[in-house]
């Protein structure tokens, strides 16, 4: 059951850590009008509510907090334009744990309490929403748990001992392989098995068994010794199972007294355990009140249960033949791990088929005794379950149609894909909001640029993400560290950790508001109405934090304009999984066509269950488009067959396979036309292939369309380049429809000027920076205020650009000339522009810099303040007083226009190469945000014949003061470029009416 809930509103991190359009022309386009939409206040898009605005993870050197600091770091994150706070207890930062007294300060102590429920207070007057982790660190723990108890993680290890064949085994059982963790004082003997080793089913790490071999030797044993002789023939091997805790506690503790240890996950007393332990120890009437007032979701990091065995649960035996009608213990060979490594294998294919089954009943379990445990319980206080549901071979693609807030990470996810997994849960389930931990860069402790985390986003958001939990904010202070605060991932092992430690530590921050605003503004759009994506993949397998995506549609598809997202097969049973119109989903996501193809989990091997199977032919037979790439004719069950199954899977195929609208290929390269033969067609199309990525978002007024020149993965090379192409959107609303531009960094929606309309499809000039984005809205006439009603639009011009103003359709050039507009009613005009002044680049400049260091304490800073005359810019770096400074630099320069300057000229602002963040002021009137990766401002009609004062604020990372102050620390870190370094160039134009 996937109960609807109203809304409000990232691999183990420690291997990761071992180891004609230009947007900043937009305010140009059009006299900016105030966003509305249907339902919804003016400020629809110009304000985003708090809501969808982004937060932090809030890091707490656990209750070492104070709640009137508390309060104002609340006041400082609202302040700064952001909506919501998770509460986390990390301290990797911090070595000697004894200083943040646990026995009186630890997670859950009164202390903690009472600095959430501080939080949870001001979060009522300032209409921020505070999240709260279920445990300290990560993976869910409990105190006063201890690893032997039944809700404790638990293993199951394994001991072996060969034997040849005639002989007698006497001696005590094989031990374990590996000791018990420290802490854990028992174990269970589950099974004693004997097998035959088969040569032939030998892998380079894997002994080779006969399964038809496997003798249960249990119950011979005597106390704790075994005699057995083995069967003539052959080598044997004795293998041993036992059950025991894992002994594994929460990251970098201890967080409590007394400490905290793992949870099973798949029990419901491991659940059970955890619920209560808030029930009886936390969840007080003024807590619970504070909640209900201003909490938003518990949240669960990534499921990073860690042992030399194989994770388990007393419940697996039982579930296992529940869900399979065969016991699991024979198969237990193939299973056992040692140091994350499989032991034994029978057949490959069969082998294959065993870890299948018993992952995919890990994943029920883990998906109802948990998930599903947690979210329900914490609906009963008001709060949602924010969660990453992965980590393990679990089935995330359904977890995630089961959470009310999934999320992924930038961190631990390898591509674009591993969101898709998580968005195909979310949107079949009707659910919102996918979330992302966002901007965790591993050794980029205070050097991190929020260009490089937009750069990072830019791609999620047009994979499915909506909402970003930045990475993060640490509480000011805590016992021994230096300058500038308690940072929770740095110094790391010694060097410049993780992620960042933002707010008013960092000069930046004194731009946060334009970041904020910013992000708040996709979240609007892209957590509006309902995604849409073209294609459904079905995956057999649901992992996802994998980096594996789609044949065809992730190398050559997307690049395209098309989209897609991943079902597994528990979605196909949600109410949602219908075909209407030849859609599936079809007040969803509604997708055009399902693709099936081999499970790449498991060698690509074509295989279906015989239940997905018939569904997937229910829907085909309902209209629905399918194609299938692979030896489906030949498909294989991916779990052990029953008798017979395999058949009955290959009939219903030969069915799925003999209708009109599905079709078999067997050349990855002859999937787009077989697309295009079913008459499949892409939202968004272009002719060539492009780094564009999309999100489609329906709504009843309006469908939004979110665009970024972006990459699949952060890895990937060469770099993203410039893109300048048509694109062609679809419309799916009916009625007269024009086209909007929606500026995420100004919150203005500009009605677009020059554009074609064929039927339902608008094409379109975009020009996009790496790592830019626009946002598109196709809508009726005035839906964002705008008073231009059905005044014809221009299809071609040769002047530079043509858009609406408060003079109608103008057009704009950066010379003098005439000019030639064809409009959409097909007749064509000239317009002539004056002249226009030569670009100017300023040939001086004036830099004051506030330049930050240590203060005398570990909170406070001092500012020293600079005085420059710049002939020439360049990087603070290069400048022999700023080599080692940062903090905010004010840059001005004077230009002078000449007289015959007028109302119908203006000019753009290009900066050139600025870092990090920036606001740009003309003649003392400060202008709006403008794009961080496209620093390119329209100044419009600020400027004035005669002198003009244009100013660049500049603020810094602080790394560079850091390396000096810090060296041990960050002494090992290149000095950074920052600073105004350009070219920096006024662009005039002039501006006339088309006539």
């Amino acid at each position: 059951m996937h109960e609807a809930i109203p809304q409000r509103g990232g691999i183990s991190r420690r291997a990761v850590l071992a180891a004609g359009l230009t947007a900043g022309a937009v305010a140009a386009l059009g006299a900016p009008v105030p966003a509305a939409a249907s339902g919804t206040t003016v400020n629809w898009f110009a304000a985003p509510a708090k809501s969808v605005r982004p937060r932090f993870r809030w890091w707490w050197p656990d209750g070492l907090v104070d709640p009137d600091e508390v309060a104002r770091e609340i006041d400082q994150i609202a302040d700064a334009g952001f909506g919501g706070v998770e509460i986390a207890a990390v301290h990797h930062s911090i070595k000697d744990k004894s200083v943040l007294d646990t026995a009186h300060h630890g997670w859950g102590s009164r202390p903690w309490r009472d600095g959430v429920e501080a939080a949870l207070r001001r979060a009522v007057r300032r209409g921020l929403t505070v999240d709260i982790t279920l445990g300290p660190s990560w993976p869910v723990a409990v105190p006063g748990l201890t690893p032997d108890d039944e809700a404790a993680a638990q293993e199951l290890a394994h001991g072996r001992a060969a034997v040849t064949g005639g002989s007698t085994y006497q001696g005590p059982v094989p031990p374990p392989v590996r000791a018990s963790a420290s802490g854990v004082t028992g174990q269970r003997l589950l099974a004693v098995q004997a097998a035959r080793v088969e040569p032939a089913n030998s892998t380079r790490k894997e002994t080779g068994l006969d399964l038809a071999s496997v003798q249960d030797l249990t119950a011979t044993v005597t106390g704790s010794t075994l005699t057995w002789t083995a069967p003539e023939g052959g080598d044997w091997v004795i293998v041993s199972y036992w059950a025991r805790g894992s002994g594994q506690q929460p990251e970098s503790g201890p967080h409590s007294v007394p400490a905290a240890y793992a949870v099973d996950h798949f029990s419901p007393a491991g659940t059970a355990a955890v619920t209560s332990y808030w029930q009886d120890h936390i969840l007080t009437p003024s807590l619970r009140s504070l909640l209900r007032a201003a909490g938003g979701s518990f949240f669960e990091d990534s499921v990073e249960l860690e042992t030399d065995g194989l994770t388990w649960t007393p419940l697996l035996p039982e579930a296992f033949e529940k869900h399979t009608g065969r016991p699991l213990l024979p198969y237990l060979p193939a299973l056992v791990l040692d140091n994350g490594n499989q032991v034994f294998a029978f057949e490959a294919q069969l082998t294959r088929q065993i870890r299948h089954d018993f992952w995919e009943t890990v994943s029920g379990l883990f998906n109802r005794n948990h998930l599903t445990a947690l979210r329900n319980w914490a609906h009963g206080l008001g709060m949602t379950l924010r969660s990453q549901p992965y980590g393990l071979q679990t089935d995330a693609i359904a977890s995630a149609a089961i959470l009310d807030i999934p999320e992924g990470e930038s961190l631990g996810f390898k591509n674009l894909d591993d969101y898709r997994c998580l968005a195909g849960g979310r949107d079949m389930a009707g659910r919102t909001v996918l979330s992302c931990e966002a901007g965790a860069y591993n050794g980029s402790a205070y050097s991190t640029t929020w260009d490089r985390f937009l750069r990072t986003m830019g791609g999620a958001y047009a994979a499915g993400v909506n909402q970003t939990v930045v990475h993060g904010f640490s509480y000011a202070t805590a016992p021994g560290v230096a300058w500038p605060g308690f940072a929770a991932f740095s110094p790391y092992n010694g060097t410049a950790g993780y992620g960042e430690s933002w707010g008013p530590r960092q000069p930046t921050w004194r731009h946060a508001e334009d970041i904020s605003g910013y992000l708040g503004r996709v979240h609007q759009v892209l957590q509006s109405g309902t995604a849409r994506a073209d294609v459904a993949v079905f995956r057999q397998t649901g992992y996802t934090a994998t980096g594996i995506g789609a044949s065809w549609f992730t190398a050559t598809g997307v690049p395209l304009g098309w989209s897609h997202q991943f079902l597994s097969g528990p979605l196909l049973d949600l109410p949602s999984a219908t075909v209407s119109g030849g859609r599936l989903a079809s007040d969803g996501p509604a997708y055009k066509a399902l693709f099936v193809e081999g499970d790449f989990f498991y060698g690509s091997t074509p295989t279906l269950a015989v239940d997905d199977a018939r569904k997937i032919l229910a829907l085909a037979e309902a209209g629905l488009p399918v194609v299938l790439f692979g030896a489906f004719d030949q498909a294989l069950t991916p779990g052990v067959p029953d008798q017979g199954e395999t058949d009955r899977l290959r009939d219903l195929l030969a069915r799925l396979l003999a209708l009109p609208h599905v079709v078999r290929v067997t050349d990855k390269a002859a999937i787009g036309d077989a697309l295009a033969g079913l008459g499949v067609r892409a939202d968004v199309r272009h002719a060539t292939s492009s780094t564009l990525l999309n999100a489609h978002r329906v709504t009843a007024d309006a469908d939004f369309y979110y665009l970024c020149n972006g990459k699949h993965a952060e890895t990937v090379k060469p770099p993203v380049a410039a893109i300048d192409h048509d694109v062609t959107l679809r419309r799916t609303r009916g009625g007269r429809t024009v086209p909007y531009l929606l500026d995420p960094w100004t919150g203005e929606a500009t009605r677009l000027a020059r554009y074609t309309e064929d039927g339902g499809d608008f094409t379109l000039r975009v020009t996009l920076q790496p790592g830019q984005t626009m946002i598109v809205a196709l809508g009726r006439p005035g839906l964002f205020g705008d008073r231009y009603g059905s005044s014809p639009h221009a299809e071609t011009t040769d002047a530079d650009a043509v858009l609406f103003t408060e003079r109608g359709l103008t057009v704009r050039a950066r010379t003098a000339g005439t000019w030639t507009t064809r409009l959409s009613q097909g007749r064509t005009v000239t317009t002539r522009t004056p002249a226009v002044p030569a670009p100017i680049t300023p040939a001086r400049w004036e830099l004051e810099v506030d330049d930050w260091y240590p203060g005398p304490d570990a909170t406070r800073t001092e500012h020293v303040r600079r005085s420059l005359a710049l002939d020439t810019l360049r990087p603070w770096s290069q400048i022999p007083e700023l080599a080692d400074s940062a903090g905010v630099g004010r840059y001005r320069t004077t230009v002078t226009l000449p007289a015959d300057w007028t109302s119908s000229h203006g000019a753009v602002l290009e900066l050139g190469q600025v870092s990090d963040t920036f606001r740009v002021s003309v003649n003392g009137r400060r202008l709006p945000a403008a794009d961080r990766l496209h620093p390119v401002v329209d100044l419009g009609s600020c400027l004035r014949r005669g002198d003009n004062t244009i100013e660049v604020e500049v603020a810094t990372p602080l790394v560079n003061r850091l390396r000096v102050e810090q060296p041990a620390v960050f002494g090992g870190v290149a000095r950074q470029d920052h600073g105004l370094v350009g070219p920096v160039r006024l662009v005039p134009y002039a501006q006339v009416a088309v006539g």
